[in-house]
């Protein structure tokens, strides 16, 4: 049902269960640091999200030259998120993924979207594709 205050579902009519918040956009990610990283990473960086209420689905490209670590353990981080993250500064939290890089790891922050390297792997690659999922307070 689709009333005034957002869809609801089954009938339900408290404001509270009703979906009210949802929209697409694209983002762009800012190179905010690194460490151990060799190559040229930021030629192109490119976002796109989906907010469904609290919940933020995002997904970024990361094209280069010749872009690796150095050593395992390297990372690189990004700001510019599309909304603020509901942690705390310091706090580490996210559900994500890398793909043209083989397994890293995505950790989210107050602020910024971290990138490391696989443990006791280097890799080299033109083209990274992180997905993540983050919620806001």
């Amino acid at each position: 049902m689709l009333s005034t205050g957002g869809i609801t579902f089954n009938g339900d009519t408290a404001a509270a269960n009703a979906l009210d918040d949802y929209e697409e956009g694209t983002w762009t990610p800012t190179n905010a640091g690194n460490s151990l990283r060799t190559g040229t990473w930021d030629s192109t960086l490119q976002g796109t999200y989906t907010k469904i209420g609290r919940m933020v689905m995002c997904t970024f490209q990361i094209l280069g030259t010749s872009m690796s670590f150095s050593a395992s353990g390297g990372y690189s981080y990004y700001s510019g998120l599309p909304f603020a993250p509901s942690v705390s500064a310091g706090a580490s939290w996210a559900s994500g993924s890398l793909s043209g890089a083989g397994a890293g790891t995505v950790y989210i922050t107050s602020s910024n979207v971290w990138i490391y390297a696989p443990i006791n792997t280097t890799f080299t690659t033109s083209d990274i594709t992180t997905s993540f999922v983050y919620y806001t307070s």
